[in-house]
């Protein structure tokens, strides 16, 4: 097969230790049954991706034996375009490589002319004798959003016959990451004018609520102020129901009021109590 002698020279890059793997949602491939000649063969291949952008691939084989002289691949063609990355691998531009001989993997980016080691700091490795899975978040393959890939196991040295290539031939599978919406942001606090805080017995008191401010730093104007006014234990009416002024009598002075205000925006709300003294 063409890609046989890249997959040969993969094996000799620097390799690195196996950490453990996570994922979420998948989306499962099946390969060919019965076509390892001898090397682990594999069954179906499931893949998947968290919210947060790490990909899984999970390679599921008849028997994976450990340790033994076994090599399994998996290559990313990034950005589904086989004219940017390596040819002779349908196009891609990464490529994880573990070694079940010694438990190291190596991860690997094409420069044009070869292959370097790869930034991986979010990869993890982790084999079992049902098979290995990968993992890396998509920040370190390329910022992809989606990707074609393949996937190789190989027993003993790359001139032999002992591989099983899947899918078969140069075919490749292809798979879009699916990604939730980020979370609506929260309100975390609001900006109140010195008048909100200063009530003064025998004037129509409002307390004003002004900018809110989000939890991604951005400073808004609510949709709605809702309120409530207690004077003394004893609730005030509103100017008009859910408004945020009261008449505040003569004999309030010197007396506890407190206010309690929900403010909303974009469905995030926020709610605060303030006990004021009525001056």
């Amino acid at each position: 097969m063409r890609r046989a002698a890249l997959v040969a020279a993969t094996t000799a890059l620097a390799l690195a230790a196996i950490p453990s793997a996570t994922g979420a949602g998948s989306t499962s491939f099946a390969d060919t049954i019965g076509d390892g000649n001898g090397a682990a063969d594999v069954k179906t291949v499931v893949v998947s991706n968290d919210d947060a952008g790490q990909v899984t691939i999970r390679v599921n084989v008849d028997s994976l034996p450990h340790p033994s002289d076994t090599r399994v691949y998996a290559f990313f063609d990034s950005d589904q375009n086989r004219a940017t990355g390596l040819a002779d691998a349908s196009g891609a531009e990464y490529v994880f490589v573990d070694d079940e001989s010694d438990d190291t993997y190596g991860f690997l980016r094409w420069n044009g002319t070869d292959w370097d080691n790869a930034p991986d700091t979010t990869a993890r490795v982790v084999s079992d004798s049902g098979g290995i899975t990968f993992s890396i978040n998509r920040s370190e393959l390329g910022g992809t959003t989606g990707f074609n890939f393949w996937v190789r196991t190989r027993l003993g040295d790359a001139s032999g016959t002992a591989a099983d290539t899947a899918p078969d031939g140069d075919a490749v599978w292809s798979y879009t990451l699916q990604i939730g919406a980020p979370a609506a942001p929260k309100i975390t606090g609001v900006m109140l004018p010195a008048t909100s805080l200063l009530p003064k017995a025998g004037t129509k008191f409002t307390f004003r609520v002004g900018n809110a401010v989000l939890s991604t730093k951005e400073v808004v104007s609510p949709d709605r102020v809702t309120c409530k006014a207690v004077l003394a234990g004893k609730t005030l009416a509103a100017v008009r129901p859910g408004a945020c002024t009261w008449r505040l009598p003569r004999t309030a002075r010197g007396k506890s009021l407190v206010v309690t205000f929900t403010a909303t925006y974009h469905g995030a709300s926020y709610t605060r109590r303030f006990p004021l003294k009525v001056s």
